[in-house]
């Protein structure tokens, strides 16, 4: 695990990679979730032998198949449903508690033909949520709790809106050796002149002298005002760190065949708090906490 550069205090780190969450990549278009969840099952029991891990993973794909999940799209709460089940300690955090009846007109949920089926599936999977032990709370999260999640070893699977989360997938061998060859290479360059959306304002957010977080928050905010309901696409990511030096939101992105993304506090932020999203992001925790 690599926290160069930062300060003891896992609050006050301003640089933090967790290089233990391996990359996996999903087999077919709707397991971006579940293969989110088995990089996590994978980091909770890397001191576990190989065959514990493949049996998990097992596991996995076998509750898919009882639930009659494995053919759909999964939502946050069936992720973390297989967290209870597989007592895995977590907490979901969302700021709906159900399905916004509004989804019905957007492409992305409505080209689900049993959409409506879904809608009441999900509603009564909340209305159930304590009885079936899964964890979930009503609540915003700001980046500040995901970073110091990051740095408590935390798993951090974000919804995010993949149009907008404009990321750079590259492929790293070491990532504590070649980090900074990124950095000096023209990957980073290219990302900071390329990888806007064109919905979207002010490039990566200058920081103003007086407070930078309301400066990001504000821009965050312009951008959504600006972006398109009708293009979302609904993608999991599982979080590894961040560089608060070079606003740099670090993950594994399962739809990559390359096994390091990395995109802009802006870029991230927008991408998770679209329309769409509910802001949902899931926590697992260590199993050392």
């Amino acid at each position: 695990m690599n926290n160069l550069f930062g300060k003891k205090n896992a609050e006050s780190r301003v640089f933090f990679i967790n290089n233990d969450i391996k990359h996996l990549k999903q087999l077919n278009q709707n397991d971006c979730g579940p293969t989110c969840l088995k990089m996590a099952i994978s980091f909770i029991y890397r001191n576990c032998p190989e065959a514990l891990i493949i049996e998990k993973f097992n596991k996995i794909d076998h509750l898919l198949k009882h639930l009659d999940l494995h053919s759909k799209s999964l939502w946050t709460i069936d992720l973390a449903h297989l967290c209870a089940i597989e007592k895995l300690n977590h907490a979901m955090f969302t700021i709906t508690l159900g399905v916004q009846d509004s989804y019905s007109s957007m492409d992305f949920y409505s080209n689900d033909i049993n959409f409506r089926a879904e809608m009441l599936r999900i509603e009564e999977k909340f209305s159930n949520f304590k009885e079936m032990g899964i964890n979930v709370i009503k609540d915003s999260i700001d980046l500040d709790r995901i970073k110091y999640e990051l740095n408590r070893n935390t798993v951090c699977i974000v919804l995010v809106d993949a149009n907008l989360l404009n990321g750079k997938n590259i492929n790293l061998k070491d990532e504590d050796k070649e980090l900074n060859d990124v950095y000096n290479s023209d990957d980073i360059k290219d990302f900071y002149r390329t990888s806007r959306a064109s919905c979207c304002i002010n490039p990566f957010g200058r920081k103003t002298e007086k407070n930078p977080k309301t400066d990001l928050n504000k821009l965050v905010e312009l951008n959504l005002k600006k972006s398109n309901r009708c293009d979302y696409c609904g993608h999991y990511i599982t979080l590894i760190g961040y560089d608060d030096t070079k606003e740099l939101m670090f993950y594994r992105n399962p739809s990559s065949v390359q096994n390091f993304s990395f995109t802009s506090y802006l870029n991230f932020e927008i991408a998770r708090k679209s329309y769409g999203t509910d802001q949902d992001i899931l926590f697992i925790y260590h199993l050392n906490f």
